[in-house]
């Protein structure tokens, strides 16, 4: 009898040695970067403007020409290896500079008198259970008498992504 227990024991523990256990997790992996959508845009949009609008250009060119200066906003150049909507920012910024009632905008760089360019870039850091976006977006206005720009800026944006651990 005790050789029998001791077979059907060695039995079950050969049929529990062979069993893999793989640990569920409610996430596992990184979805895509967060990427900028519209509302980020929206949020430093009028800020972005408003600084804009308190340069000396803008003074300037209503004391030598006409008082309301024609501007063509160019959908920024994207480095960051995502697929951002430029569209959304360009809008962005075209709306908030149309709610300021101080320009006009234009649709071709002809017609323009300065042209508002802009490139995102992104830094990714990344951990086992974080990952940071950091977005650097610069903005430049460019007159076109001149091949200086009259105005710069920068906006940094970070958006965070959590894996929870068990």
């Amino acid at each position: 009898m005790k050789w029998f227990i001791s077979i059907v024991s060695i039995i079950m523990l050969m049929g529990c040695a062979q069993k893999t256990v793989i640990p569920l997790s409610p996430q596992t992996d990184f979805d895509q970067a967060p990427g900028l959508e519209r509302h980020d845009f929206d949020q430093i949009s009028m800020p972005l403007v408003e600084d804009l609008l308190t340069y000396a250009w803008l003074k300037d060119f209503e004391n030598q020409n006409n008082p309301v200066p024609a501007l063509m906003v160019a959908e920024p150049l994207d480095k960051t290896g995502e697929t951002l909507d430029r569209r959304a920012a360009k809008q962005s910024l075209e709306q908030s500079l149309l709610a300021s009632g101080r320009v006009s905008l234009v649709k071709h760089d002809a017609l323009a008198d300065f042209v508002l360019s802009g490139e995102i870039n992104m830094l990714l850091e990344q951990t086992e259970f974080e990952r940071k976006s950091r977005y650097r977006l610069n903005w430049q206005l460019m007159s076109k008498t001149s091949t200086h720009p009259v105005w710069q800026a920068e906006n940094l944006i970070e958006k965070v992504q959590r894996i929870s651990a068990f």
